[in-house]
């Protein structure tokens, strides 16, 4: 009778270690899943946010304004009949 016990309380507890353990990597799998989707979320967000700020910069780029301070700063340009003074330091 008592070997009957033993092997009894010996396979609840076998069953038990499987389920703990099955049950055990499956919820690892999901907060890597989880965590995962987390990541995404903020990656999106932040590419969302720097997509915003380059569209912002084109919308500026293709104004005349822009257009004009550009031409004249790095490239030196002026307007027709405009006299350009450049004041030059000393060191």
């Amino acid at each position: 009778m008592r070997f009957g016990k033993v092997l009894f309380l010996s396979l609840v507890s076998f069953i038990v270690g499987v389920f703990v353990f099955l049950y055990t990597s499956e919820y690892t799998k999901l907060l890597k899943i989880r965590n995962r989707a987390l990541w995404i979320q903020n990656t999106v967000a932040m590419l969302k946010r720097k997509n915003d700020e380059l569209v912002r910069k084109v919308k500026l780029a293709e104004t005349p304004y822009y257009v004009e301070s550009v031409a004249r700063e790095s490239l030196g340009m002026s307007r027709p009949n405009e006299e350009v003074y450049y004041i030059i330091l000393k060191k």
